[in-house]
């Protein structure tokens, strides 16, 4: 089943929700499959292990297989078997604050954030009618600037 792991993220690809020095909370998958919009820590075909966003979803053979793509990256990671995914991201603490990932709200923004990847609009700073929402959401909003 495996253990939550606690880490320091480095990096950039998930900004502005991950930033470099944020700490992660990572929780085994279990018998749950990741979803599209959940951050999630995975191996990739390169061997490199990143925290980054499930974009899509497909099933071969009755195998999901998950699209991963870091927020402020251009190009999906690729398709990756449950296998590779070992964890996602339960909670992110910074500057002594926390976001449980697993919150309504938190978790439409992420599908929100799929969808933008999708459309290649991941390296566009949040624009709109939903970028000006989460930007002025108490508590969310200090975390996306």
């Amino acid at each position: 089943m495996g253990k939550s792991v606690r880490f320091q993220a480095r990096g950039v690809s998930m900004k502005p929700l991950v930033r470099d020095g944020d700490v992660l909370v990572v929780e085994p998958l279990g018998q749950d499959r990741p979803c599209v919009g959940e951050v999630v820590l995975c191996s990739t075909a390169s061997e490199h292990v990143v925290v980054h966003r499930v974009i899509r979803q497909q099933f071969k053979k009755g195998i999901q297989y998950s699209q991963v793509q870091g927020d402020q990256i251009p190009q999906p990671d690729g398709w990756m078997s449950d296998e590779a995914v070992l964890g996602r991201v339960m909670s992110l603490e910074r500057d002594g604050r926390v976001i449980e990932m697993d919150r309504p709200l938190i978790r439409a923004l992420g599908r929100y954030a799929a969808f933008r990847s999708r459309r290649g609009a991941g390296q566009i700073r949040l624009s709109g009618l939903g970028g000006k929402i989460a930007r002025n959401l108490p508590f969310i909003g200090d975390f996306l600037k």
